[in-house]
């Protein structure tokens, strides 16, 4: 296969056999998310393709930046997320947790949380963006309690 297919052929792949759709669209991600119970939503990067902005740009559209808080996850962000996970859900803000990649190992006990966080009164204008690279042994309870986005780069950039 060609290397300017190869992309397209998994996204195409992931989007029949593993039900990850593959379209980058905010927007539909958002509305998915809505009529699954507000899920958290999870963008799958491929390819150094980051959605953070276009996420931050719908947020501002949608609720505004001052009900919209983004967080670059690393060791000493995870109980200042836990944190805020429980506050924007009160609250009905939104939050974004980026480069959960590199906290692979403390992704089951967000998961727990949000098991937590659903059990409970959840406002209803929450939303959760999760933003990571692929990477192995990702948190199963995560993918499974999320709407799963595979999200590339724009055809031409790198």
């Amino acid at each position: 296969i060609r290397p300017d297919y190869f992309v397209r052929a998994i996204s195409s792949y992931c989007s029949e056999e593993v039900d990850f759709p593959t379209s980058a669209n905010v927007t539909d991600a958002y509305r998915q998310a809505r009529e699954n119970s507000n899920r958290p939503i999870l963008f799958i990067s491929l390819e150094n393709g980051d959605p953070s902005s276009e996420i931050e740009d719908f947020a501002s559209s949608t609720v505004g930046l001052d009900s919209y808080t983004v967080i670059v996850m690393a060791k000493d962000q995870l109980d200042i997320s836990i944190a805020l996970l429980r506050e924007c859900s009160k609250k009905g803000n939104w939050l974004c947790l980026t480069n959960l990649h590199l906290v692979v190992e403390w992704l089951p006990t967000l998961a727990r949380e949000w098991r937590k966080i659903k059990e409970g009164n959840v406002h209803e204008d929450f939303q959760l963006w999760l933003v990571a690279e692929h990477r192995d042994g990702f948190s199963k309870e995560l993918l499974e309690c999320s709407e799963k986005v595979v999200y590339e780069s724009p055809q031409g950039l790198r």
